[in-house]
């Protein structure tokens, strides 16, 4: 069972007569939730990051910039369509 799940199951849960009775472990539950959460949230950051760095960025070619010249485009419709052939390049 996930994480998730047994968040999702705990939810429907009315866990009200626990909390009179146990505060300080239900705190200390929660503080170890959100630090683990926040452990793996860094891992998925980190993990991002080094991702994006072995990433080569690929710019236009010679032909691009040709097909560009030779489509007349307004500067406003340029600008859109080098950023989306940018896109399409580096996704």
């Amino acid at each position: 069972m996930t994480q998730d799940e047994i968040i999702k199951m705990a939810s429907k849960v009315d866990l009200s007569p626990v909390f009179q009775i146990y505060p300080r472990e239900l705190e200390n539950f929660v503080k170890l939730v959100e630090k683990n959460e926040l452990e793996r949230m860094r891992e998925v950051f980190r993990v991002a990051l080094i991702d994006a760095k072995k990433r080569k960025w690929v710019g236009l070619t010679k032909k691009d910039l040709q097909q560009f010249a030779k489509s007349q485009y307004g500067w406003e419709d340029l600008c859109l369509a080098v950023e989306a052939k940018l896109k399409d390049k580096n996704l």
